[in-house]
């Protein structure tokens, strides 16, 4: 009986995890799943990356197809901006409407990097 009061105990109950939360840690686990090492510019590709109330990405992620689990990515920038989607209407958020155009990537010094259109 006293083993088993020791053990309920030192159970943790954890509440569970919040939208926003959920969203800080796919945002982490997309950054470091997303890598940028790269040989050629064949090598680099840029994913939309986010939900804006106003529609479109919030930004583009600069990544190496050779180096990054590309479907593990893929699957992880879905869940994100569907999440952040939902949390948009659920909260009734706007923003901008500005358009963020996809950038055009290149390989240089072996890092996957955006053309810096401005």
């Amino acid at each position: 009986m006293v083993l088993l009061l020791a053990l309920v105990s030192t159970c943790k109950t954890t509440k569970p995890q919040t939208t926003e939360e959920r969203l800080v840690e796919l945002r982490e686990v997309i950054l470091k799943t997303a890598k940028a090492t790269c040989s050629d510019a064949e090598d680099c590709a840029a994913i939309a990356l986010g939900s804006k109330p106003c529609g479109g990405p919030w930004q583009y992620l600069t990544f190496s197809k050779s180096s990054t689990d590309v479907d593990r990515l893929r699957q992880l920038v879905a869940e994100y901006n569907q999440l952040e989607k939902e949390l948009n209407l659920e909260q009734g958020r706007t923003s901008d409407c500005a358009v963020v155009i996809e950038p055009q990537v290149f390989c240089y010094e072996e890092k996957c990097q955006e053309i810096d259109a401005r």
